[in-house]
């Protein structure tokens, strides 16, 4: 940052006017923090308006008086990479994982040794400190500051790992619950045109290829189906970009397809009219869900 920050903090700071003196003081202690930010995150271009913002909401409510001393004792590097990051800044987010993330293994060793759920873990822990909510705000700002975020993002991911680990079954159990919701709906058109047991063999085979998608294809199917998220929205959670995501997307349509097919091969042995039919209303199914989205990432 070329100029001084002192100016986007007073625009920012609601308890008034500062003396010279103060404001000197508060000048000194918000390039030093700057500074610190600067060098502890040198592969990052710092957002400057929104970090400095996202610090004089720290202080807006503090005395004139105590706004050096309180500037001073900001955890100013960890606010600014939450800044970076929920501002969407590519850097930033592969700092974040590098620097949060990339010893997970090891933080979840007494819980779990398990590649892939070491991998959910970090993808749960992103999504609920990276992706925006309803109202467009990443967790990440409220939740940076208070206490170091390093240890904030090791409490999230061991309790994380703890209740996918007390509850994997039940919690597949329901997000596959809603997946098969958007993907075979009760009351849907096609599927009340065929038989009752056809219905409930769609039902059976997709569910049986949810249960088969790796970790990130869990993720992103979830994203897209329950979560509602856009294109753009499920690239920036994983850090890629949203041409990236949209094939990730095409690949989890192509794999629940094919391992769809399988189930149905299984469970109807030689029938392959019946097979036939069947494809035909999950290649619906399927078009209806992802065409949408998937168009929109041209």
């Amino acid at each position: 940052m070329s100029e001084s920050p002192l100016p986007r903090l007073l625009a920012d700071y609601r308890q008034g006017p500062l003396s010279p003196r103060e404001t000197a003081a508060v000048g000194a202690a918000l390039a030093a923090q700057w500074g610190h930010a600067v060098a502890a995150w040198p592969a990052v271009a710092l957002p400057a308006d929104a970090v400095v913002a996202l610090w004089a909401a720290r202080v807006a409510d503090v005395e004139p008086a105590g706004l050096a001393d309180a500037i001073a004792g900001l955890r100013a590097a960890d606010l600014a990479i939450a800044a970076a990051c929920a501002a969407g800044d590519p850097a930033a987010l592969r700092a974040f994982d590098a620097t949060y993330l990339g010893n997970l293994a090891a933080v979840l060793a007494r819980v779990t040794t398990s590649a892939a759920e070491v991998a959910e873990v970090a993808q749960v822990v992103r999504e609920k400190l990276l992706v925006p909510d309803a109202a467009g705000r990443a967790r990440i700002l409220d939740a940076a500051g208070h206490g170091d975020l390093g240890g904030l993002v090791r409490v999230i991911a061991i309790r994380t790992a703890l209740n996918l680990r007390r509850g994997t079954d039940r919690h597949d159990a329901l997000e596959d619950h809603a997946a098969l919701a958007n993907l075979a709906p009760e009351g849907d058109p096609e599927l009340a045109a065929i038989q009752a047991q056809h219905r409930a063999l769609i039902k059976a085979a997709l569910e049986a290829a949810l249960a088969q998608l790796a970790p990130r294809q869990r993720s992103v199917l979830r994203m897209h189906l329950i979560e509602g998220l856009t294109i753009d929205e499920i690239g920036r959670a994983h850090d890629v970009h949203r041409a990236t995501a949209a094939r990730w997307l095409e690949h989890v349509r192509d794999e629940l397809r094919a391992a769809t097919l399988r189930g149905l091969r299984t469970r109807l042995g030689g029938d392959a009219d019946g097979i036939a039919s069947l494809i035909r209303v999950i290649d619906s199914r399927l078009q209806v869900s992802f065409q949408r989205l998937l168009a929109s990432a041209s």
